[in-house]
């Protein structure tokens, strides 16, 4: 049996006092919230109602954020904000939460993520990735699997049109 991996690094630089501040708040655990109840019935809806506010999928609020992150402080009042995964992580998570990042303090700044998928063996197909490009008001993403048969198909066309060329040149 082999164990799957999703793995990522990124960080976004010389965050301010109040940019930290939100990052705090924002990232605290589901759980810490001061508003989080304590009856089991309430607790779901107050997931549920976190899960739409935040822009996450059903379902995965309890284990928000669901990646990694720290504030790697600078100096007294900057700190790089630094994203990442060991094991696994929610990609739309990432992207949900930085965009929010960018909208409320930095609507002319993109930014660029990719991560690797990977198996603790190497079994067929196992391993791949993808990458996303996010600004304040879009986001566009991929994985190699998709770009890898975009690629595939191109170069089967152009084996396709060199069968063509011969044939034509072979009955001149």
């Amino acid at each position: 049996m082999s164990n799957n991996y999703s793995k990522f690094s990124e960080s976004i630089s010389a965050l301010n006092l109040e940019e930290q501040a939100w990052v705090r708040e924002e990232l605290r655990g589901i759980q810490e919230h001061p508003d989080y109840p304590e009856d089991e019935e309430e607790q779901e809806k107050f997931i549920k109602a976190f899960e739409k506010e935040h822009e996450i999928e059903e379902d995965t609020g309890e284990y928000w954020p669901n990646f990694d992150w720290q504030l790697e402080r600078n100096d007294e009042t900057h700190a790089d904000w630094w994203l990442y995964a060991e094991e696994s992580f929610d990609v739309d998570a990432v992207i949900a939460t930085v965009q929010r990042f960018l909208q409320r303090f930095r609507p002319e700044d993109i930014f660029v993520m990719t991560w690797a998928d990977t198996s603790s063996k190497p079994r067929i197909s196992e391993f791949g990735g993808g990458w996303a490009a996010v600004s304040a008001n879009n986001c566009e993403s991929g994985n190699t699997w998709t770009e890898a048969g975009k690629a595939a198909d191109a170069l089967k066309e152009e084996i396709e049109c060199l069968k063509k060329k011969k044939k034509l040149s072979s009955s001149a």
